[in-house]
Parts: structure tokens; sequence; C-alpha cells
């Protein structure tokens, strides 16, 4: 499957399980020196394989398609500074955002959080989309992380391919859903410790 072919079927999941809606998110693979984005105000429900765009990541050159994404800067960056990254889902879901305009962090409550996303589920201040600043401060996240919340935008998630960065997103929007239901009841105690966390991340090596 090319691609291309790929991000529209990663794009009909990610609308299935309501991560997305209308042109809200970004979905981006890597390939050595070429990026392949969703474009730019694009209904999601009526992309077509034609329309993702394909860029030199080195040059900003569009190969083909239409206008990439608003925050294929963002997906530049964090493949920059992370080169075990292959795949980049930028999603709208209801509860990580919720967490994202909360300003909360999300704490280390299941193992499969752990091992798919990290040890918490963090936050980036906001910046406005498609800015430098936010594609700075997004991509410092990945150096511990597989997935962070944009304040007042979502949420990003990665992967060493794309299917890994759409389990993770969907992982972590079940954790937000999780927290959320679990908050008036929760206690430090029902928190993972740090052995507990670190005994997690071996067996994911």
């Amino acid at each position: 499957m090319s691609k291309k072919d790929r991000i529209i079927k990663c794009v009909n999941e990610l609308l299935n399980n309501d991560l997305i809606m209308g042109s809200w998110g970004n979905v981006s693979i890597r390939e050595k020196t070429k990026i392949f984005i969703t474009p730019t105000k694009i209904p999601y429900k009526k992309l077509k394989r034609d329309d993702v765009s394909e860029l030199h990541i080195k040059k900003d050159k569009l190969i083909s398609g239409l206008t990439p994404s608003s925050e294929y800067l963002m997906h530049k960056y964090i493949y920059k500074k992370n080169s075990d990254i292959k795949a980049i889902i930028h999603t709208h879901s209801e509860y990580l955002t919720l967490f994202s305009i909360l300003r909360e962090k999300i704490p280390p409550i299941t193992e499969e959080q752990i091992v798919s996303v990290g040890p918490e589920i963090s936050y980036v201040q906001y910046y406005p989309s498609g800015t430098k600043e936010l594609a700075e401060k997004v991509s410092e996240y990945f150096k511990k992380y597989k997935g962070v919340m944009m304040a007042n935008q979502g949420f990003v998630g990665t992967g060493e391919d794309i299917e890994d960065a759409l389990l993770n997103c969907r992982v972590a929007e079940k954790t937000a859903r999780i927290f959320y239901k679990i908050k008036p009841y929760f206690e430090n105690k029902m928190k993972l410790d740090s052995k507990q966390i670190n005994n997690l991340l071996k067996k994911g090596d």
C-alpha cells in the first residue's frame, strides 16, 4: 500500500473513532527525505489519494498533491529532532482536548498508557497553530514521550509507523476518558509508581 493510501486509511479510522472532524487535525508519514501529509482545508470525508501532499523535507518543495496542512512546520520539526519517528497524527479528540484546555497533565494510571504514550500525558502551553513557536515547543517533547497535548488544540501522537501512531492516539484518548471519569475519586496512591513504570518500559524495549 502506498504512503498516500495509508494516510487515507488512517484518516478514515480517525473519523470512525471521532478523533478528528471536518478538516481539523492532520496526518503525516516520513520516508527518507519526503513527507506525505494531509492537505489544508479539505474536509476529510472528501479527501482523495491524489489530494495528499508529498514534499521534499529539506527543500520544503511540493512534489505532488495539494497545499500541505498549515501544521506542516510542526511535523517537520518533530521529524527533524527525532529520527526514530516515522508517522505523526494530530487529533482533536474530545477528552484530550478537554484536558489541554484545563492545562492539566494526565498521570500514569494504566499500563497501556505508559507503554504507548509515556509515563504521563503532558501539555504544551498555547501557541497559535502553524507557528514556529508551536513547532519548536511541541517537537521537544518527543525525546521522552510518544504523545503530548497542545493547549486548546488537542493532541499529537507519533509512532514507528502510521499504525503505531494511530494506536498511541487511541490509547491516549481512552486514558483521558478514564481519568475524567475517576478524577472526582482520584488519589495519588492510584498512580503507578516510578519502579512500576520503569519495569513496564523495560518490557517494551
